[in-house]
C-alpha cells in the first residue's frame, strides 16, 4: 500500500502492513525510521523542516484554557494579546498558541469523526507515576472531561489517557514505557 500526498517534495510509502505492525516505517529520501523510539533518531533524514515551532489551537474560552495549562500542568503563559485575543503557553519543550473563537458566531465543537482538523494533541510525560498524578489532578477539575483514565496502549508497556480541556481540545497524555 502506498500513500502519496500531493506535495512535490513528500511521498510517504507504506510497502506492507508489516512496516506498521513491526513499528518501522519508510519515508522517501530519509531511509528507515524506527518508530520504537518515536522516530526521534532521524540524523540521516533529508527533511526540509526542523520540528514543530508551535501548535495554534482555537479555544472556546481563552482564560479557562490558559489556566488549564498553567495551573494544572505547570506551563508558563506569555505573549497575551487581547486585541485578537490570543496567548501562548509552553512547558519549555512545546509551545501552544491559544486563539479565542468569536463566541458571537455559531461556534461548533470539533467532532473528531466528522471534521477535518486536529484530532488530538499528545503530550509526553516522563514517568508512569507522573501520568497517574496528572490523571488524579484532572479528575478534580470540573471543566475537564476525562475520556479515559490511564490504560495500556496495545500490550504495553506504554500507557496513555485522554481528556478534553476546558477550551474544547482533546489532549492525550502519553508515558512511552521506557
Amino acid at each position: 500500500m502506498s500513500l502519496t500526498m500531493s506535495y512535490s517534495l513528500l511521498e510517504w510509502s507504506r510497502p506492507s502492513s508489516e512496516s506498521v505492525t513491526g513499528r518501522v516505517s519508510r519515508c522517501a529520501g530519509a531511509g528507515a525510521i524506527d518508530l520504537r523510539d518515536g522516530g526521534r533518531k532521524m540524523s540521516d533524514a533529508k527533511t526540509k523542516t526542523q520540528g514543530i515551532n508551535h501548535v495554534g489551537l482555537s479555544v472556546l474560552d481563552i482564560d479557562s484554557s490558559a489556566l488549564f495549562f498553567v495551573q494544572v500542568l505547570g506551563w508558563v503563559e506569555s505573549g497575551r494579546d487581547e486585541s485578537y485575543p490570543r496567548t501562548s503557553v509552553s512547558d519549555g519543550h512545546t509551545r501552544l498558541t491559544l486563539w479565542q473563537v468569536d463566541r458571537s458566531l455559531d461556534v461548533q465543537p470539533f467532532n473528531r469523526r466528522r471534521n477535518v482538523g486536529l484530532h488530538h494533541l499528545a503530550l509526553e510525560v516522563a514517568s508512569e507515576q507522573q501520568l497517574m498524578e496528572i490523571a488524579e489532578k484532572l479528575k478534580g477539575q470540573p471543566e475537564v472531561t476525562i475520556e479515559f483514565m490511564p490504560e495500556l496502549v496495545g500490550k504495553g508497556p506504554r500507557k496513555h489517557m485522554m481528556c478534553l480541556e476546558p477550551g474544547g481540545t482533546r489532549i492525550e497524555f502519553v508515558w512511552p514505557g521506557v
